[in-house]
């Protein structure tokens, strides 16, 4: 939830999400490659770099809500 509430902020590259979320590597690319086989993410190689964005802003709506209604 944490790498998907950071790129609903916009586009992010692995590095910069590895390095905000202060976590292994290969941890954020096997969640990163979940969330894009799950349809939550794009992801575009640009040069060295892979950025990734939310595919659908409702994604992270839906996270809110679920999260409230976890929390009541």
């Amino acid at each position: 939830m944490k790498i998907l509430y950071l790129l609903s902020e916009g586009s992010c590259c692995t590095c910069s999400i590895q390095e905000i979320l202060d976590k292994p590597q290969s941890n954020i690319s096997h969640h990163l490659k979940i969330l894009k086989n799950a349809g939550f993410i794009d992801s575009k190689k640009d040069g060295i770099w892979v950025y990734h964005k939310v595919k659908d802003p409702e994604i992270i709506k839906l996270l809110d809500d679920l999260s409230n209604l976890i929390t009541n």
